[in-house]
């Protein structure tokens, strides 16, 4: 039985509404041996006192912190690992929730992949109930074995609320890239991927992401735009073939446009 310090990481932005279930997620996490860093980026709608009192109800140590202004996800996930002191990095967004088995899923595959820096879980879209997800991931064979083209290709999905990354990735990848204001989740597993780190699929979807409807209409035009630099940042990688990179980026720049 493992007893590593995992270090949760949340970025929250107005986040009172839904963190509280997030948090909920936490405690009720298997996996005992967890830290909390929840950073708060410039919002102010009462998350500090969601935080505080959640504190009171576990013997975990749990810090809270306020950027000043916003700072976006990439640097308010970074501030929140700068505070850690886990040899592990769990991340989870403020409005998405764990399986209980989560964390204790994820150490148990990193034990089993003593090679790998990067773990992570399935996991199913929800809108409200989490108990009723409307989609859940599936990985075949055939994706997992073809990685890491289907990754590139989009066909294997890892949600940021799913993933574990060791200190030692993180710190040679230099973390989220905050020039990226969306789809820095991808810029971080290409980086990974480019440096030679090697990823680990749980087999079980142990993660919950929350579809804001709302939210994905609002920022597609910035999806679409970062998701093209993204790509045209990996025209290098030549591990992927170069009638793909090439392809995948003239499409993206086209969609975008």
């Amino acid at each position: 039985m493992s007893n590593l310090l995992i270090s949760i990481c949340i970025p929250a932005y107005n986040a009172a509404v839904f963190i509280g279930e997030t948090l909920q997620s936490v405690r009720n996490q298997s996996y005992l041996n967890w830290e909390l860093i929840v950073v708060e980026d410039g919002s102010d709608d009462g998350t500090s006192l969601l935080v505080q009192e959640f504190s009171k109800t576990v013997n975990q140590e749990v810090i809270y912190y306020k950027n000043s202004v916003n700072k976006g996800l990439s640097a308010t996930r970074n501030i929140a690992v700068s505070k850690s002191k886990g040899d592990w990095l769990a991340f989870i967004d403020s409005d998405d929730i764990w399986h209980n088995g989560h964390l204790q899923s994820l150490i148990d595959t990193a034990l089993e992949n003593p090679n790998c820096d990067f773990i992570h879980s399935g996991f199913n879209f929800f809108y409200d109930d989490f108990n009723m997800p409307f989609s859940q991931q599936k990985l075949s064979k055939k994706v997992l074995s073809s990685f890491p083209i289907s990754l590139y290709t989009g066909e294997y999905r890892i949600q940021p609320s799913s993933i574990m990354v060791s200190k030692k990735l993180y710190g040679v990848v230099n973390g989220f890239d905050e020039s990226y204001r969306s789809a820095e989740d991808i810029n971080l597993y290409f980086r990974s991927c480019e440096k030679g780190f090697k990823f680990a699929f749980s087999g079980k979807n142990t993660c919950y992401y929350r579809r804001n409807l709302e939210g994905l209409t609002a920022h597609s035009v910035n999806m679409a735009l970062y998701s093209a630099k993204v790509y045209t940042d990996t025209l290098h990688w030549h591990e992927i073939p170069k009638k793909l990179r090439l392809n995948k980026i003239a499409h993206l720049w086209l969609s975008t446009a």
